[in-house]
């Protein structure tokens, strides 16, 4: 499989029966540039098939899976990351990183690190704190200069 990439479009090249795997990508666009594909997403019951000069528009957010039909060349376009899906992956190259040098405990505790951030993220809290603080900050009385509030 070639691969030719800029922030958020790829060129890929797939030989006949070779896969692509996507995880969670919902939202992304596939434009078959040669070729076909087909299309099978976790969730979603039916199989989708494209050709040369057709896009095809993600809507799963687990797994999918694209095979080449014969030789295809295929441009995978990607919406940018949301802040929780961005620290989900760097979460996830952490924890490859300290794998590969420690072992099984320190994975444990990124794991559990990781966890707790995407928790805190997933129940809104940056946003309620920090909209906790403009409140406190409205309802502080303001002295005007040479009174005490």
């Amino acid at each position: 499989m070639n691969h030719v990439s800029s922030e958020n479009l790829s060129t890929i090249d797939l030989d006949h029966e070779q896969l692509l795997v996507l995880q969670d990508r919902s939202g992304t666009r596939v434009r078959v540039l040669s070729g076909g594909v087909w299309l099978t997403e976790e969730g979603e019951p039916d199989d989708r098939f494209a050709w040369c000069g057709e896009e095809l528009l993600l809507n799963a957010r687990g797994r999918t899976v694209l095979e080449g039909i014969g030789r295809a060349r295929i441009e995978v376009l990607q919406p940018p990351l949301r802040p929780a899906q961005r620290l989900r992956e760097r979460f996830a190259a952490l924890r490859e990183r300290l794998a590969a040098r420690r072992g099984d405990r320190s994975l444990v505790l990124v794991r559990s690190l990781a966890s707790v951030v995407s928790l805190i993220l997933a129940l809104g809290l940056p946003h309620f704190v920090a909209r906790g603080f403009q409140q406190n900050a409205a309802v502080m009385p303001v002295a005007a200069p040479g009174t005490q509030a």
